[in-house]
């Protein structure tokens, strides 16, 4: 018999003082990287590109509270006599790597360079002990128009975690330059 939504009482939050145990889906993405630790195939990335000028305060912000609200982004993954546990790092600023258009470049060569250095990014392996288990990009292509690329491994984030992070995002830039709370 289930119980009523009335009945069932609040999650009760696990204390952040004591080893936590991986999910299973990390536990598995933990162990194929023992094996392989220098690959990249694990990392999953989104680049969205961005029309209309930019407040890059306000973005930055807005980058921060989600990695403030979502523990798992400040998540990396440490092992005990060869048994994996989450690391929850404190709520830090997460940089924000700025690509910037090299004198000289025309908008074409330009693009090329973006998509380039964003492709190296995407191939550049994380260390799960190490951390943070993401890496935000941002290129400049013209004051109106910015190209926004997340790297994440997939012991931290998945395709559910793509669009829950650009609603977030959104709402929360937006909230911040119209100097509203945001709605989340």
């Amino acid at each position: 018999q289930r119980a009523r939504p009335e009945q069932r009482g609040l999650i009760e939050r696990t204390p952040r003082d004591v080893a936590l145990p991986l999910s299973f889906s990390q536990q598995r993405l933990w162990f194929l990287d023992q094996l392989e630790p220098v690959l990249a195939v694990y990392n999953v990335w989104v680049a969205w590109t961005l029309h209309g000028l930019l407040d890059g305060a306000a973005f930055e912000r807005a980058v921060a509270e989600i990695v403030r609200r979502h523990e798992v982004l400040r998540t990396h993954f440490s092992a005990i006599e060869g048994v994996p546990w989450q690391e929850i790092a404190a709520p830090e600023t997460i940089a924000i790597e700025a690509l910037e258009r090299p004198a000289g470049l025309d908008d074409s060569e330009w693009r090329a360079l973006v998509e380039q250095r964003m492709t190296e990014l995407v191939k550049r392996p994380f260390q799960l002990a190490v951390g943070p288990l993401f890496r935000p990009t941002l290129a400049r292509i013209h004051d109106a128009e910015h190209v926004f690329c997340l790297i994440a491994h997939h012991t931290v984030f998945d395709g559910w975690s793509m669009g829950r992070f650009r609603f977030e995002l959104a709402e929360l830039y937006a909230a911040y330059t119209a100097g509203r709370l945001p709605a989340l």
